[in-house]
């Protein structure tokens, strides 16, 4: 049964493995990318349960913004991130907004 947790551990995998093989977004230690993994994939999942209350463009509009605003957050959170504003950067959190999105749409059973 996928729940909650489980689609809050899997956005944070994504985001692992997606960080530690792109680097777009700049990590001191492992163990930070690790712990900054786990916040933003408990972010993602709580922006798309709130999402969900609204209109359709709009909730996948809120939980883009929030994944970015995301980022920037973890910079001020955590030491030794490094979000460095790039094209890469925001195509690689739109991308990543769309998994949290289709995630959110399976454990609803939209799909």
């Amino acid at each position: 049964m996928y729940n909650l947790f489980t689609q809050c551990l899997t956005l944070s995998v994504i985001f692992f493995v997606a960080d530690y093989a792109l680097e777009f977004i700049k990590v001191v230690t492992l163990g930070g990318l690790v712990a900054g993994s786990f916040l933003f994939g408990a972010w993602a999942t709580l922006t798309e349960r709130l999402a969900r209350r609204l209109p359709n463009f709009t909730g996948k509009a809120a939980v883009c913004a929030a994944v970015l605003l995301g980022a920037q957050g973890l910079s001020a959170v955590l030491p030794g991130y490094e979000v460095e504003p790039s094209e890469f950067l925001v195509v690689c959190l739109i991308i990543y907004s769309a998994i949290a999105i289709y995630i959110g749409r399976f454990l609803n059973s939209e799909v």
